[in-house]
């Protein structure tokens, strides 16, 4: 900008000054009345979504709280069923009865009527105590192909422990209980583990065999 351009300028800018000192100092007239209100603008736009703050530090752990009262003591369950007496009967079935008055039959069982003489066999045992009862189940025994006289197996049953009374029997099916008959014995000195003797009359016999055991 050119010499004398500033010095127009600089004189119209104090001439503005000048005027502008003017104004301000005219008095100030009476207030007017209130203007009518007017039109409801339109809404603005919705601003954008702010930042997601920062997460708040975790709070401290509260006080355990009380411990609550003791439950009230269950009812006493009712007696167990245990084994009253185990009979093989006159037709050479085994016999069960239970403390509770009730009766199971196992089965027939083949055994030489010289072998257990005249009378029946009836084995006691003492009074149960709450706890007892009587499982009757079943087992599979395989003599193999070389016809024997008596074999020692080995079964395992979680529920057997070696204070349990254990009674094995020969379980027939189709003709086996017109042929062979067999005695049999079970005892358990390792829990879960049953180590059987089987004895067959008159033998000697093969192949699988089924017999059932009850625990007492």
């Amino acid at each position: 900008m050119s010499d004398s351009n500033l010095l127009v300028l600089a004189r119209e800018f104090k001439k503005l000054r000048e005027d502008t000192k003017k104004v301000l100092a005219l008095p100030v007239g009476p207030q007017g009345e209130q203007g009518v209100k007017g039109d409801k603008g339109d809404p603005g736009q919705p601003g954008k979504d702010g930042r997601n703050g920062t997460d708040g530090r975790d709070g401290l752990p509260g006080h355990s709280g009380k411990n609550g009262i003791n439950g009230v003591d269950g009812k006493d369950g009712s007696n167990g069923v245990g084994i009253a007496s185990v009979e093989v009967t006159f037709d050479n079935s085994l016999l069960v009865r239970l403390t509770d008055g009730s009766e199971i039959d196992a089965g027939e069982i083949n055994v030489d009527n010289a072998l257990r003489g005249p009378s029946q066999v009836l084995i006691q045992q003492g009074s149960s105590g709450a706890g007892g009862g009587l499982t009757l189940s079943q087992v599979s025994a395989d003599f193999g192909t070389v016809p024997v006289y008596s074999q020692q197996f080995v079964f395992s049953d979680a529920s057997v422990t070696t204070t349990s009374k254990l009674i094995m029997t020969h379980h027939p099916v189709s003709d086996e209980a017109e042929m062979d008959g067999f005695i049999c014995s079970a005892h358990c000195s390792v829990d879960g583990t049953v180590t059987a003797y089987v004895h067959a009359i008159p033998g000697p016999v093969t192949g699988s065999r089924l017999f059932n055991y009850s625990i007492g």
